[in-house]
């Protein structure tokens, strides 16, 4: 299992949070904190070193790093991502500003700025890509807030459809779709040292979550395929950030459906065993019929949508 490499200890410090790490109410391997999400008075909020999920003995929250921050520093979601992003993956003596912060030293916006070759205006060819996939153009490029790439942008975007990722309605990262068949990468998303946040952290389509059930697919045209509350991981192998991710945005059931083949299985059901420790319900999905879900005819969706999403 992957882990987590936020650096609690080390942002709790700096930003001067009183925490213990034994005594009443901590547990081995964890670290105790006054709750914030009640009238906690006596360190009920743990905080998993290895996983870095929280949880309160009193009010029963939970959550993963970005929640916590977000809590903790009263800040947006953007800005929480950034904060843990700061206090991941680094040395401890390069704990700095640098991740946030652009080459000029400032802070990175807390959305993207939409490329110039990204355009609204889709040509015949990105427009014939989307219908041969049996989705309604128009309203898709509506819905989704997507953008075409020709063939004079730069290499790795041009000949794309692109979408943006957004974590409560601000642009963090994209991911493109080559229309061509011949690019060796189906999927690319921006460079890690441009993003707000990396692929690793990504989970695309999360804001159209809500009542806590999500659908997990793999890539981008399953989400569009299914709608609302169906969640990119953007490929199967899905790290404990995302896992903590889920917890943090409220999701408390969550439906897996990856593509048919062996090792995709294998891996959905291993994201199963994951999750079922940290959520009331989890249930792997398989296709009742042959191909992808992103290729699934209507009335499939209809059924999907019964079973993931009718209570």
């Amino acid at each position: 299992m992957d882990s987590v490499s936020f650096d609690i200890i080390a942002f709790l410090e700096e930003h001067s949070i009183e925490y213990h790490t034994s005594g009443k109410n901590v547990g081995q391997g964890w670290i105790g904190l006054q709750c914030r999400f009640c009238t906690d008075q006596s360190n009920h909020l743990g905080v998993n070193l290895d996983s870095k999920v929280y949880s309160c003995m009193k009010c029963g929250e939970k959550g993963g790093p970005v929640k916590l921050v977000k809590t903790l520093l009263d800040c947006e979601w953007v800005e929480a991502y950034q904060e843990v992003e700061r206090f991941s993956d680094l040395p401890p003596s390069k704990k700095e500003r640098e991740i946030p912060r652009s080459e000029s030293g400032r802070w990175k916006p807390k959305t993207l700025p939409i490329p110039s070759y990204f355009s609204k205006n889709f040509s015949k060819r990105h427009l014939a890509y989307l219908a041969g996939r049996k989705f309604n153009p128009s309203a898709l490029i509506e819905r989704y807030d997507l953008y075409a790439v020709g063939g004079i942008a730069t290499p790795q975007w041009k000949w794309r459809v692109v979408a943006p990722v957004k974590i409560g309605g601000q642009v963090v990262n994209f991911i493109g779709r080559d229309i061509t068949g011949k690019s060796p990468l189906r999927y690319r998303l921006e460079d890690n040292e441009k993003a707000i946040i990396p692929r690793a952290r990504l989970l695309y389509n999360l804001d159209s979550v809500k009542d806590g059930s999500c659908l997990i697919v793999e890539g981008m045209t399953d989400v569009w395929r299914v709608g609302a509350g169906a969640i990119a991981c953007v490929g199967t192998k899905v790290s404990d950030f995302q896992i903590g991710t889920l917890l943090d945005f409220g999701i408390k059931r969550a439906s897996i459906l990856f593509d048919p083949e062996p090792e995709a299985q294998r891996l959905a059901r291993r994201l199963a065993g994951r999750l079922a420790g940290v959520m009331d319900k989890v249930v792997v999905l398989e296709k009742q019929t042959s191909g992808d879900p992103g290729d699934m005819s209507p009335d499939e969706v209809i059924e999907l949508r019964r079973r993931v999403f009718l209570h």
